[in-house]
């Protein structure tokens, strides 16, 4: 799902939401992505591998390069909280707009635009399957390969949803600052 705003302009919604439910392996590589292949570990290790894989396709794709922005990996974290005291899979839990986190976190202030994908997957399902979910549906990657985006953040967490069981939870955050 993406949004932008920019003074006098409204709000442009679009996308859809996918849960992301994999159950096959990725291929056995040399990960040039520390974590990319790991079915456990540390969720900041896991979140980096997400963000140096969307980099990869980034650039063979020949888009820019993401920045890691903190005001984006927070407001990923919150929508991953969100998400999870709502227990609902959605880009809008609890009934708040999708970039409400955003603006918390003071990066969806002023002339921004944002996206945002979602995933919950198994428990053990690597960094490397979610990119590839991600990279695999037309609107999830739309905004990996957006060439406005410029800054990204990314968070995940086990946590137990009403339709769903025990999941990981996915938010990968992108922006751009006017």
């Amino acid at each position: 799902m993406s949004v932008a705003a920019r003074p006098a302009a409204g709000l442009a919604l679009a996308a859809a939401l996918l849960a992301c439910s994999l159950v096959t392996a990725a291929p056995a590589r040399a990960a040039a992505c520390p974590g990319a292949d790991a079915t456990g570990g540390p969720a900041s290790a896991r979140a980096a591998a997400v963000v140096c894989l969307t980099g990869q396709a980034r650039a063979r794709a020949h888009r820019n390069a993401l920045r890691g922005a903190a005001a984006l990996r927070r407001s990923a974290a919150l929508k991953v909280d969100s998400i999870e005291r709502c227990g609902t899979f959605t880009h809008t839990p609890c009934g708040n707009k999708m970039q409400s986190a955003m603006s918390r976190t003071g990066y969806a202030r002023g002339c921004y635009s944002v996206g945002e994908n979602l995933a919950w997957v198994s428990v053990g399902v690597t960094p490397r399957q979610v990119v590839k979910a991600w990279l695999s549906s037309p609107e999830h990657r739309a905004n990996l390969l957006d060439v406005h985006f410029r800054d990204t953040g990314v968070a995940s967490r086990v946590v137990t949803l009403a339709d769903a069981g025990r999941v990981e939870l996915w938010v990968q955050h992108f922006g751009t600052r006017c």
